[in-house]
């Protein structure tokens, strides 16, 4: 049985509609299209909100709201990310087959390990500049690196999940990780969306940008 996502535990430490800082890894257009059309039958279904192609996304790290972080403190941030990024390869990532998991349709990714990395290292980062409390354990203490392609919104049983995965066996998604995304992002209780904030390059082989126009904005 799948639970809501957008429950109390979640509104605990994010309420609906507070942008909150995101790191993301961002599939290509064309990947994330492949991924929500392969999987439009299973995740368009009562109690499920599926995330359109243009919102899927891989987290590295759920930073702090944007409200409690100084401008100059995530300029810091920023150049700090930029500085340890210039030493990170980039890499192939597959996307694997997903299962219905506690609070959404989970797509695990393969390796692992470099999007591990990031995590942590990011986090460090953040926590060093702007002086917040990690807490314990570390965010990167038991990652898994995923993207989900529905929330439940409702109790969902999931035989019916598992029983159409079993009866269609899609390809993986493989692309090349060489960016990754900070965002401003929050949720209405249905949908994430996010204003962007900025892209950052691996390995520093592109200029990075800021993004100043207006954000994606929600479709219902």
């Amino acid at each position: 049985m799948m639970e809501t996502f957008f429950g109390p535990r979640l509104l605990h430490h994010w309420p609906a509609r507070r942008p909150d800082l995101h790191w993301h890894i961002l599939p290509p257009p064309a990947a994330a299209a492949r991924l929500t059309d392969a999987y439009a039958a299973l995740t368009d279904r009562a109690g499920l909100a599926a995330v359109d192609a243009a919102w899927l996304h891989c987290t590295l790290l759920h930073s702090a709201p944007v409200a409690v972080v100084s401008d100059a403190h995530r300029a810091d941030i920023i150049a700090a990310v930029r500085d340890i990024c210039t030493r990170i390869t980039p890499w192939q990532m597959t996307v694997e087959r997903p299962v219905p998991g506690p609070v959404a349709i989970e797509a695990a990714i393969t390796p692992g390990q470099p999007a591990r990395q990031l995590c942590r290292l990011i986090t460090d980062v953040t926590y060093q500049v702007a002086g917040f409390d990690p807490g314990t354990p570390h965010p990167a203490d038991g990652y898994y690196p995923h993207m989900s392609l529905a929330y439940a919104t409702d109790d969902v049983p999931d035989r019916d999940l598992r029983v159409w995965l079993s009866d269609n066996p899609i390809p993986h998604t493989t692309f090349t990780v060489d960016e990754i995304a900070l965002v401003a992002q929050s949720h209405d209780g249905h949908k994430i969306t996010w204003q962007p904030i900025t892209t950052i390059p691996l390995g520093g082989t592109t200029a990075p940008h800021d993004t100043t126009t207006p954000g994606r904005t929600n479709v219902q």
